[in-house]
């Protein structure tokens, strides 16, 4: 807030009257201004900027309608708050004056204190947002005063706490009657009472990932029940008191006013201060054209953060925006002073690389965008690790407007995903067959589940030291009705990224205990282990280990009959929820496996933090144990640190009995593989002669061949 003190001007031609309200307003930390009549209040407000105008109605020579009608031709002085004191309104007048009194805060006299007091104590809260809004926008002058747009200031709940006099007259209210109110009743016919979940809003939904949402045409309803044709935009803001979103809207007096832009508020992302995506396609416009008339080339850089929703979800969001900010810091780092950095929405930034000689020049940007991010990221003693995926299109080889550029730079990122993260590709023209591709599996996903479509597939897993089945890895396919067989590594990750990973792994769990209780197993299902993998996603719920208790339940299974399989991202970022929640499961006998051991972002020390009994080599590892004598010295020091701290070794991928035997030979505790079986469906969940016999024997080879 501003250091100086705050100022209200009292326009009343009784002395009295005056001294009356300057005595009420002693306790607050404010300085009294005051004017005898009207024309010395208009001279007042162009010497001094006050917070409020308490202004006397019945006033000689000029009375306070006199006065606020000539405030609101003033562009200056339109935007000062009004408190009108009024007595004794005639019909007459109440009719005369129906817009003013509309738009403008009043108390009757004779003045209560407590009235007058609880007033002044509103205008100070919204000045205190005013000062926080105009702070993110110290280099825009009067944007908060401009006379044609309106802003409001919406809370977590989607309350409007702040708004700007623009937004009173526009809306044809008062300070009094707006704030409180939900953003939601502005939208809807105001007879109908506003009952939904505001974070289910559209508005909400969109500036939750920190997008700027852009509306170039809506209906708004005035407080008088009449209907406005606005533009809006909402924009989120962090950092600020009580505030989610600032919301600025204009009525639209033209179709051609529907096609500028709301304002420079949107211009600029409010976390990061980098441009806005609309600020970067405005300077792509424009940086088109230049190269259009030099014949040069540009490059668009679409750069998505790998596994940021794994850190919402463990961390919470206040840690991701401290992430976001810190990566604005460094990707501003790798380019030039003439390039352009924006953040496009939530963990999405983009650049523009203008001037350079050829298209390939952009890698050696993408190449230190990468490097950088590699790095983990500090914050309250916390190690946290990301990395990015990076698309790269370039004009003209890759499109030659804006639309088309950042679209398939965006598809060349989701490339940079599928091939493993933590990579950059150009755009090329097969990249549209696959995205098309991407988006029918995610629709034929939404569906999957109800169709009954999704299979499991069980893994016998084997105990070295009594050479038996132990258990069983539950793996999900899905028989898609035109592309055949799928498998979970091409279908799983787009279930987490559409949202659609939580019911599939619950069906999955609760699924497979159902299998294993209707199985041929009968009693000996007790001693075995039903091994599944959860996401992320599910740990973060503080509910689930009571739902997982309830479905071993309902299957005559115990806690110990699950290892349940946890993937690096889960323990990458730690956060007490979390941790709670794998305690609570842990405390039901739960066992818990990490996958891919050494091969994701999770730094060693965070093993202490997590229950764990197993870890999973990685099976790019066990693949190339027989041909690699690298590979060999990692999983050796792989099986002896897990044994150090007293952790079981469970090697997935076993293929051949070589890779068996030096497995075996150096430590490892369980085994899977097709080694011993193929994968098998729920009517053969069952220690068959034919696999007791199988393990046998390659148990047998192995000892034969070492003596």
């Amino acid at each position: 807030m501003s250091a100086e003190i705050r100022k209200i001007l009292v326009a009343d031609d009784s002395e009295e009257n005056r001294a009356f309200i300057a005595k009420m307003l002693l306790d607050l930390d404010v300085q009294v201004v005051h004017a005898e009549n009207g024309t010395q209040a208009l001279e007042r407000l162009k010497e001094i900027e006050p917070i409020l105008f308490i202004l006397d109605s019945d006033m000689p020579e000029m009375d306070g309608y006199q006065v606020m009608n000539q405030m609101m031709t003033d562009e200056n002085m339109r935007h000062i708050p009004v408190l009108m004191l009024t007595a004794n309104l005639s019909d007459r007048q109440q009719s005369l004056h129906k817009t003013l009194l509309a738009v403008t805060d009043h108390l009757s006299k004779p003045l209560s204190a407590d009235k007058l007091v609880a007033k002044v104590k509103l205008f100070l809260e919204l000045d205190d947002y005013r000062l926080a809004i105009k702070t993110m926008h110290e280099d825009e002058e009067k944007i908060l005063e401009t006379m044609h747009e309106g802003l409001l200031g919406i809370d977590a709940k989607g309350t409007i706490r702040y708004a700007n006099s623009a937004a009173l007259r526009l809306l044809r209210t008062d300070a009094t009657q707006l704030v409180g109110l939900y953003l939601e009743s502005i939208f809807q016919d105001p007879i109908h009472t506003v009952c939904s979940d505001w974070s289910d809003h559209p508005v909400a939904k969109v500036c939750r990932e920190g997008n700027i949402l852009q509306v170039e045409k809506s209906d708004f309803w005035r407080a008088d029940g009449t209907k406005s044709k606005v533009k809006f935009a909402a924009v989120p803001v962090s950092e600020m008191k009580d505030l989610e979103l600032v919301f600025a809207f204009r009525e639209l007096t033209d179709a051609r006013e529907s096609k500028t832009k709301l304002s420079k508020l949107t211009n600029t992302d409010h976390l990061t201060g980098l441009p806005s995506r609309i600020r970067l396609e405005d300077t792509l416009d424009s940086a088109i054209e230049r190269v259009k008339r030099h014949g040069a080339h540009l490059a668009v850089i679409f750069l998505d953060l790998d596994h940021f929703k794994n850190i919402n979800e463990s961390l919470g969001h206040d840690m991701g925006d401290r992430i976001i900010k810190d990566v604005a810091g460094r990707l501003k780092q790798c380019v030039r002073q003439s390039d352009t950095i924006a953040r496009m929405a939530g963990d999405e930034f983009s650049a523009i690389l203008e001037g350079i000689d050829k298209p390939t020049d952009a890698s050696n940007a993408a190449q230190k965008m990468l490097d950088c991010l590699r790095e983990p990221f500090l914050i309250d003693g916390h190690e946290i690790f990301t990395g990015c995926s990076i698309g790269i299109a370039t004009y003209p080889n890759c499109g030659d407007d804006t639309r088309t550029l950042l679209k398939n730079a965006d598809s060349a990122a989701y490339r940079a995903k599928a091939l493993g993260r933590n990579n950059y590709q150009y755009y090329t023209a097969e990249m549209n067959r696959q995205i098309l591709e991407r988006i029918e599996i995610e629709h034929d996903l939404h569906h999957a589940l109800d169709r009954k479509e999704f299979v499991l597939d069980y893994s016998p897993i084997v105990e070295v030291a009594s050479n038996s089945v132990t258990g069983f890895e539950v793996t999900v396919s899905w028989h898609h009705p035109r592309r055949g067989v799928l498998q979970s590594d091409s279908f799983l990750p787009i279930a987490e990224d559409c949202g659609l990973i939580v019911p599939i792994g619950e069906w999955l769990i609760s699924e497979s205990c159902k299998q294993i209780h209707e199985s041929s197993i009968g009693d000996k299902k007790k001693d075995y282990k039903l091994c599944v993998r959860v996401s992320p996603s599910h740990i973060v719920k503080p509910q689930f280990a009571s739902w997982l208790y309830q479905c071993v339940q309902d299957n005559e299974m115990n806690g110990e009959n699950l290892l349940v399989e946890l993937c690096e991202t889960v323990t990458m970022n730690r956060q007490q929820n979390c941790i709670d929640v794998l305690n609570d499961l842990h405390t039901m006998n739960v066992s818990f496996a990490l996958a891919e051991f050494g091969m994701g972002y999770a730094p060693i020390d965070l093993l202490r933090n997590v229950p764990l009994d197993v870890i999973k080599l990685p099976e790019s590892i066990v693949a190339r144990l027989q041909v690699s004598q690298t590979d060999q010295t990692i999983a050796l020091g792989l099986i002896g640190m897990a044994h150090n701290l007293g952790l079981k070794v469970w090697a997935s991928g076993v293929d051949n009995e070589a890779q068996l035997r030096f497995l075996v030979d150096n430590g490892a505790d369980i085994v899977q593989g097709s080694v011993f079986s193929d994968k098998l469906a729920q009517d053969a969940i069952v220690e068959s002669a034919v696999l007791i016999e199988n393990i046998a024997t390659r148990f047998a080879n192995i000892a034969q061949t070492n003596g």
